[in-house]
């Protein structure tokens, strides 16, 4: 795969994390049970986790 197809695909999956993320957020602030509010936070996390991993692979294609 050339650096810019690469590139590309891996500027759509940071995208896609960010929306998963912004939507864990969203609806967070809108639950009203606990349990859920659980599950929301530690899904957060794990885009969060997600988005640091795509982007060090991103300064990484850059480096390249």
């Amino acid at each position: 795969i050339e650096i810019d197809e690469k590139s590309e695909k891996l500027r759509i999956r940071i995208s896609n994390s960010v929306d998963m993320l912004m939507g864990c957020k969203n609806r967070m602030c809108i639950t009203d049970d606990s349990n859920e509010l659980v599950l929301l936070y530690e899904g957060a996390l794990r885009h969060i986790k997600h988005l640091y991993m795509l982007n060090l692979e991103r300064l990484q294609i850059k480096d390249e």
